[in-house]
């Protein structure tokens, strides 16, 4: 039930009583006296950080090789489409993030409503694909792509807080796309060659560093590993 989502969203264990809510696993394992699961959660807050890290990181790294990938895997005629590659990418992103606060509701039997928000995506996708291809082509299909499926998150989110609420790390969250999505732009404004795109990529968990992404615990488990190397 409840505890599943909780445990496969947050990393967490739900504490029965009350309001919903998600405590983390450190917490958990002092209150039972777990040992294995006191040691085992040393290492979770740093996984997770990976995690977060990981999947901006993909559309990020995506986005910015776009022009070299499509020249790898397709003919000349379809080199222009490399410029869609960072608005579906992000476009995907939000969709994996729609499919996510699903998850509760689906969990509390509560998907009734689900049709509205898909609708109302649709109905913004379809007005968007209107106005927007004429003057832009593949541009404005897939900018509505991307507002679409933005679109189907934030109706998700809204209604999944309404049915399951969960304490989301909204802040890391913001950081984590808004560093990717700054970087992709700026990767694409200075129109970076290849090592600039590869440079952008991966000084991205450093700007995370300097934005405070990380937690003092996910610090001390990356200073320890950069001292054992």
């Amino acid at each position: 039930g409840r505890s599943a989502v909780g445990q496969s969203l947050l990393h967490g264990e739900f504490v029965p009583g009350g309001p919903p809510r998600i405590v983390p696993r450190q917490v958990v394992g002092v209150v039972q006296g777990d040992e294995a699961l006191r040691v085992s959660c040393r290492h979770e807050d740093l996984r997770r950080a990976r995690q977060i890290v990981g999947f901006a990181l993909a559309p990020l790294a995506l986005s910015l090789l776009a022009p070299w990938i499509v020249r790898v895997l397709t003919a000349p005629a379809y080199y222009g489409g490399a410029r869609v590659v960072p608005l579906l990418v992000f476009a995907g992103t939000a969709f994996i993030a729609f499919n996510v606060m699903s998850i509760g509701i689906g969990r509390a039997k509560q998907t009734q409503f689900n049709w509205v928000v898909t609708g109302i995506a649709a109905v913004v996708n379809v007005g968007l694909n209107f106005a927007l291809i004429p003057p832009y082509g593949m541009i404005g299909a897939a900018i509505a792509t991307l507002v679409a499926y933005t679109v189907m998150f934030v109706g998700m989110t809204v209604r999944a807080q309404q049915v399951f609420p969960v304490s989301y790390q909204w802040r890391r969250i913001v950081l984590v796309v808004g560093a990717a999505a700054g970087l992709t732009v700026l990767g694409k404004v200075l129109d970076v060659p290849l090592a600039g795109a590869v440079l952008l990529s991966a000084v991205y968990p450093l700007i995370l560093l300097l934005l405070g992404f990380y937690l003092p615990v996910e610090l001390r488990r990356l200073r320890a590993l950069v001292s054992a190397a």
